[in-house]
């Protein structure tokens, strides 16, 4: 039986993730929601550090489920004026997914649904200038 105590860093990524939703209000199809500037928090964009993550990952030439995450969004990240690399990884969401099944067969598919949700939400940020 697997130890419950040993979290992995899938589970860190959707507890992270948890604690952004709760801070942050969620856009709807309306308009943006854009939350206001704190002289204390700076604004940061929901996904944020996972997304820079990737990044760095990208241009290190590291397949990583950060990097995974960013290839499955560089055409949009691209045209709202992110910097991916050329060099994408190919199938990601395929990879993305047997990474996930490979760390936790059980939870890999509501995973992989929550790190499309920070993508997606991060997407929106950066869309509304938040």
């Amino acid at each position: 039986m697997e130890n419950q105590t040993t979290p992995n860093l899938v589970d860190n990524i959707l507890e992270s993730f948890d604690r952004e939703v709760s801070s942050f209000r969620s856009l709807n199809n309306v308009g943006c929601n854009r939350p206001q500037q704190s002289d204390i928090i700076p604004i940061v964009k929901p996904g944020q550090d996972i997304i820079e993550e990737g990044l760095r990952d990208l241009a290190a030439g590291t397949e990583t489920i950060p990097s995974l995450l960013v290839s499955i969004g560089a055409e949009r990240l691209r045209r709202l004026g992110v910097p991916v690399p050329e060099a994408t990884i190919l199938s990601p969401e395929h990879r993305l997914y047997s990474t996930l099944r490979d760390i936790d067969p059980d939870a890999s598919h509501s995973q992989y649904n929550a790190l499309i949700r920070r993508l997606v939400s991060f997407e929106r940020a950066t869309e509304c200038g938040t």
